[in-house]
């Protein structure tokens, strides 16, 4: 199943099952041997040539994988703490599960975790600040 839904979306298959390897797959298989999240995301990197626009990193829900959208302060006010609709100039909004998001403390954390994962010559562009 998982193989015949890569096919069709025209992506390669990521996957810690070794069995699958075995199998024919057009747009090909890569085993993630790893349990860490950033060594899978180097590996996938690094094998698969990825080139990273920098634009897109934190651009999806992290519950449903949507690309959220910029949503006016007025909108996030009853959803979000007071502090965040006065210290955030950006707030954005999954279109599907309505989960608000802004770049809060943990932003610089997670992009120093991304920028140990992803070499420099795989961004498109310049890192984000």
């Amino acid at each position: 199943m998982l193989l015949r839904i890569a096919a069709s979306e025209k992506r390669h298959l990521l996957t810690r099952d070794g069995k699958l390897m075995n199998m024919s797959h057009p747009y090909g298989v890569l085993l993630l041997e790893r349990d860490d999240p950033l060594e899978q995301l180097r590996t996938a990197v690094s094998a698969l040539n990825l080139q990273i626009n920098p634009d897109v990193l934190f651009s999806r829900c992290s519950v449903c994988n949507d690309v959220c959208v910029k949503v006016d302060k007025n909108v996030a006010g009853s959803h979000v703490f007071p502090y965040i609709l006065q210290t955030q100039d950006v707030i954005s909004q999954c279109p599907s599960c309505k989960r608000f998001y802004w770049k809060g403390t943990h932003y610089r954390k997670l992009l120093r975790m991304l920028r140990s994962a992803i070499p420099d010559k795989a961004i498109d562009g310049r890192w984000p600040e």
